[in-house]
């Protein structure tokens, strides 16, 4: 179990069949490899996960049902990634101060600049315009290490492969960056958007943090600028929301960086009832992979997310909820819970199961990438 927030030290973990019957119920200490068995004649459970961060009281709840989660590394939904960072092995050979001066640098006006390596963004810097000098410190890992430094005023950027702790590179030549914009179907507004950049083939652990909408400050006139060149592979996450704060999501893992956003909207879902003793969905187009539905108290302390596929279209939440009979919320009310949220995800042309397989479990993950996934999450407050 790998939790995204270090203060989750301890997780429950139930396995229960759809009868009801519960096969498994234990705590767990995150970050560790646990192997367990139960002797049954099923292959599909319910697999539930219980994450308390007692730094901010909030309690996430997972469920997927009819799943099988034979080898599944699991974490808390709202921080599940598409693709590993940290399965390579040299990732755990530490980090260290460094610093990169870049000399011949061209004008920067404002200090606008955006720097990245393999590890993470710049921590500091000192620019001497006279001397057309830059200097950065960062943090790199003592392993493979490229930089990547752009300068959008005059849209040229600069990739270095291999670079030392303490290295200097020279900018006379720079390559042009692409800009582009975005085209989109629906009247949405843009909430963040990020994008990462794998300098090496079939190296998904040495990646660049090519863009942020929230790092990188530019003209009018384009939405992002990127290197076209010297990148195997781009990631491309961007967030989008409409009036009525619903989200759309679109994700995508290619050569290229799409402009064409098409996302999947509320008429590929109908809610028929949506009480926490009834639940009912249809969908009238394309099936998404899978349906999510988010219940959460008062307080906003609860969390609890159930995974369905496209063939449940209807179930009791209440009673779901209530028979899993959970440790961790043994002193909390779980009467009182109501539908925050539903999400609908489609994952190129992924099965419930596959598309799981493919967040969860890192054998599969290595060799089969997600290429494109869209999300809506319809806001129910």
């Amino acid at each position: 179990m790998e939790p995204a927030n270090y203060s989750i030290e301890t997780a429950e973990l139930i396995l229960s069949e759809h009868s009801g019957k519960i096969l498994l119920d234990t705590l767990l200490s995150t970050r560790q490899q646990h192997t367990l068995e139960v002797r049954t004649l099923e292959t599909e459970f319910v697999v539930t996960t219980v994450f308390h961060a007692k730094d901010y009281d909030k309690i996430i709840v997972d469920s997927y049902v009819q799943a099988n989660p034979n080898n599944w590394q699991i974490t808390p939904s709202d921080s599940y990634q598409y693709l590993p960072y940290n399965n390579d092995p040299a990732f755990g050979e530490g980090f260290e101060a460094a610093t990169v001066k870049y000399l011949n640098v061209p004008p920067i006006p404002g200090d606008d600049f955006h720097f990245s390596n393999t590890y993470a963004l710049r921590s500091g810097y000192t620019y001497n315009p006279s001397e057309g000098s830059l200097e950065i410190e960062y943090t790199k890992r003592k392993s493979t290490n490229h930089t990547y430094f752009v300068v959008p005023e005059s849209n040229l950027y600069k990739i270095s492969a291999e670079v030392q702790k303490n290295a200097t590179i020279d900018l006379t030549q720079m390559k042009e960056a692409t800009k582009a914009t975005y085209r989109t179907s629906q009247d949405l507004q843009e909430k963040s958007t990020l994008l990462f950049g794998y300098p090496v083939a079939n190296n998904y652990n040495n990646y660049l943090w090519l863009y942020y909408t929230n790092f990188i400050r530019f003209q009018s006139g384009y939405d992002i600028i990127y290197p076209k060149s010297d990148i195997y592979a781009y990631k491309f996450i961007s967030t989008w929301s409409d009036a009525s704060s619903n989200a759309y999501q679109y994700y995508s893992f290619a050569d290229s960086v799409p402009t064409h956003l098409s996302f999947i909207d509320e008429s590929y879902i109908k809610l028929n009832s949506k009480s926490f003793e009834s639940l009912s969905v249809q969908f009238d187009k394309d099936l998404p992979t899978y349906y999510a539905s988010t219940w959460t108290d008062s307080g906003n302390e609860i969390f609890w997310t159930i995974f369905s596929p496209t063939t449940k279209t209807a179930f009791n939440p209440k009673q779901f909820i209530n028979s899993l009979n959970v440790s961790l919320l043994k002193d909390r009310s779980l009467s009182n819970l109501k539908l925050a949220k539903v999400t609908i995800e489609k994952a190129d042309d992924l099965s419930y199961q596959a598309f799981f397989n493919s967040v969860f479990n890192l054998n599969v993950n290595k060799e089969n990438k997600i290429g494109l996934a869209r999300r809506f999450t319809k806001n129910m407050n």
